[in-house]
């Protein structure tokens, strides 16, 4: 199978106009509301010309906001290989799923075999992260769990997570808890399992009272009345 990933310029040389073609309005307006579609439509030709020109990081927002406004497949298709130009493979591998889906049900034969391609290509570039709890620390209450600063859900703990190979963090908190924090780097293919431990919080020292000092207690002086003699 070829694996060979093409150059963006040769990328849409090599594919039909009709595969990468901006999503006709009258379609999208079954979808979306009219205004939605006609900026839809103008954040995507803005996202195609920032990548015709190599602006990766500028263009992905562009077709994210235009997928977000009126989902459509080819916006979907040109959103996952913005990212995978910008090095975000892992995002763009499910990008290309959505896109697969989105090109099967509607029998876009050209992007269904662009999609598979650049889903077999990606996969072996990719690592596999799984996080896992203690059951205690899984139910704690304020349980916030984070990687790379995304929150992870409950339900994908204990479920490999595919990520770009590179540096990670995962952090956890919650309440009477101690945060916990992992960082490490991953390369291709590597499955690592990264178990969060949350500790209960370092106890404030006692708290110590000062001795009491009472102060001294001054008795008055005893006053003896004078000694009156009669007269002799």
């Amino acid at each position: 199978m070829l694996r060979r990933v093409l150059p963006l310029g040769l990328l849409f040389l090599a594919m039909p106009t009709a595969a990468f073609a901006a999503p006709r309005l009258p379609a999208l307006a079954d979808t979306a509301p009219a205004d939605n579609a006609t900026i839809a439509s103008a954040l995507f030709e803005e996202g195609r010309k920032l990548v015709a020109a190599g602006k990766y990081e500028e263009a992905c927002p562009k077709f994210a906001e235009s997928q977000r406004l009126a989902p459509a497949g080819g916006t979907i298709l040109n959103l996952a290989v913005c990212h995978e130009k910008s090095g975000k493979k892992a995002l763009a591998l499910t990008e290309y799923e959505s896109a697969l889906a989105v090109a099967t049900r509607e029998n876009r034969k050209e992007r269904i075999v662009f999609a598979k391609k650049q889903i077999a290509a990606i996969e072996p570039l990719l690592a596999r992260v799984t996080v896992r709890l203690p059951t205690d620390d899984a139910t704690a209450a304020g349980l916030e769990v984070r990687m790379d600063g995304l929150a992870l859900p409950q339900a994908a703990f204990g479920i490999a997570v595919k990520v770009d190979a590179g540096p990670h963090v995962v952090t956890a908190q919650a309440d009477q808890k101690r945060e916990f924090r992992s960082e490490f780097e991953i390369v291709a293919k590597e499955a690592k399992e990264v178990v969060v431990t949350l500790s209960p919080p370092i106890p404030d020292p006692p708290k110590v009272e000062p001795p009491k000092v009472e102060p001294p207690k001054v008795e008055p002086p005893k006053v003896e009345p004078p000694k009156v003699e009669p007269p002799k």
